[in-house]
């Protein structure tokens, strides 16, 4: 998974666990502060990253969501179980898992078999 797309994962995932509207992720690895615009809700997903300047939307359903990257134009699956989730990336074909805790998102990315921490 690529690193903007863990960025997106984690701002995502840390809103709705969180049930806070964050507008912004801290990357630890990047050790930097990355801003994100737009509304993340129970029934849809939509917002914007600053960074990459580029969207990502899509449908749910309370736990489960099918998401677009117009980064790089491929979908993302994201399911939500209370403080844990799981998904796919169709742009690198691989699996990811995480969870938020306080104010902080781990996710494990299959592509890398690493784990990246975010501040939320």
């Amino acid at each position: 998974m690529k690193d903007y797309t863990r960025r997106a994962i984690a701002f995502i995932t840390g809103s709705l666990v969180l049930k806070n509207n964050l507008a912004s992720v801290y990357d630890c690895e990047a050790a930097k502060q990355f801003n994100f615009s737009g509304d993340v809700g129970l029934d849809t997903i939509s917002i914007y990253d600053c960074e990459k300047e580029c969207n990502i939307s899509g449908p749910g359903n309370h736990n489960s969501f099918s998401l677009y990257h117009f980064g790089h134009n491929k979908q993302i699956k994201l399911s939500i179980n209370e403080n844990e989730f799981d998904g796919y990336d169709y742009h690198t074909a691989k699996s990811y898992t995480g969870s938020v805790t306080r104010n902080s998102v781990t996710i494990y990315d299959y592509e890398h078999s690493k784990y990246f921490k975010y501040t939320v």
